[in-house]
């Protein structure tokens, strides 16, 4: 295991790229409750879902 100082000099000596995934434990949207059980169930979710927020 590395300690925190370690793991810190892992990203000032890379050499390409570096990439950090942060996961949660439960994932909860109040806002989507049926969307979010449709992209669980591996449902269609269309093809602009997910980028409504990045169209202007």
């Amino acid at each position: 295991m590395l300690s925190g100082e370690e793991f810190g000099r892992l990203f000032e000596t890379f050499e390409r790229t570096a990439f950090r995934l942060e996961t949660l434990a439960v994932y909860s949207v109040e806002e989507e409750p049926a969307e979010f059980e449709l992209f669980l169930a591996g449902g269609d979710m269309g093809p602009t879902w997910g980028l409504a927020e990045y169209q202007d």
